[in-house]
């Protein structure tokens, strides 16, 4: 069974592992280039928790999907950007596309007006998500930027996000219980 909640710190490790997980080209997918094993260790080490916000698709307790919502500085900014990753295993079964729909529920409520993205642009898989959610995509030198607009919260996206918080953890509650007793 399928299950998502927000992370937290205590979650580093797993989120390191998840992202240490993904092959070469899917590496490449996700920081637009190279990244080593330190590379990943040191900016999951720098991830500011307070400021991002990070949900986490689980299938038991192993994490198998992220997506991080990074605002952009400034009080008046009212942007940020957005990245997904999904383990191999849990492709084309919709988790990408509730990981994003959730952070732009996630946005909205932060007053977050505009969502951005960078890929690379055979970047396929990322590039038709944006497209399902009525992204401008435009391209330039050899990456696509997909830009999302995200309507202004109201008590229904307040609701459905206190909602998800609540079901999300019944879930991790449940998973970890079955674990211990496994």
């Amino acid at each position: 069974m399928l299950y998502y909640r927000k992370l937290n710190r205590f979650d580093s490790a797993a989120f390191c592992t998840h992202l240490l997980a993904l092959d070469p080209g899917d590496r490449r997918a996700r920081f637009s280039g190279n990244a080593a094993d330190e590379v990943i260790v040191a900016y999951v080490a720098g991830l500011d928790w307070q400021a991002a916000c990070l949900l986490g698709c689980f299938e038991g307790t192993r994490l198998v999907g992220v997506a991080e919502l990074h605002a952009d500085a400034g009080l008046a900014a009212r942007g940020g950007e957005f990245a997904v990753t999904v383990a191999p295993t849990h492709r084309n079964r919709g988790v990408g596309s509730e990981l994003l729909r959730r952070t732009i529920l996630l946005a909205r409520n932060r007053m977050i007006g505009r969502l951005h993205m960078i890929c690379l642009v055979d970047n396929m898989p990322m590039r038709r998500m944006a497209d399902r959610f009525h992204g401008q995509l435009d391209y330039e030198d050899g990456q696509v930027w997909a830009r999302l607009a995200v309507p202004f919260p109201d008590p229904v996206s307040l609701i459905s996000e206190a909602l998800a918080d609540g079901i999300g953890l019944a879930a991790a509650t449940m998973g970890a219980a079955r674990a211990a007793r496994a």
